[in-house]
């Protein structure tokens, strides 16, 4: 559905069928996996270590930093 979205929002000409079936084939997305030597894996669980180490301390903490290093 994005490659469809995408097309639409950026008036790029798509296939008959994405426009009935309001999505791209499942021969585009075979073709662009191919095309870009990507592969798709299954999810992998969130370990505990990043699930505390991620809160509204540290996210702060890492865009303070972040502006301060821009700023320079």
């Amino acid at each position: 559905m994005l490659a469809f979205d995408y097309a639409k929002a950026n008036n790029i000409s798509t296939p008959a069928n994405w426009i009935k079936d309001g999505m791209a084939g499942l021969n585009w997305f075979s073709n662009f996996i191919l095309r870009n030597s990507l592969s798709v894996r299954k999810p992998e669980a969130t370990s505990l270590a990043r699930q505390a180490g991620f809160n509204k301390v540290a996210v702060d903490r890492f865009f303070r930093k972040q502006s301060d290093l821009l700023a320079r």
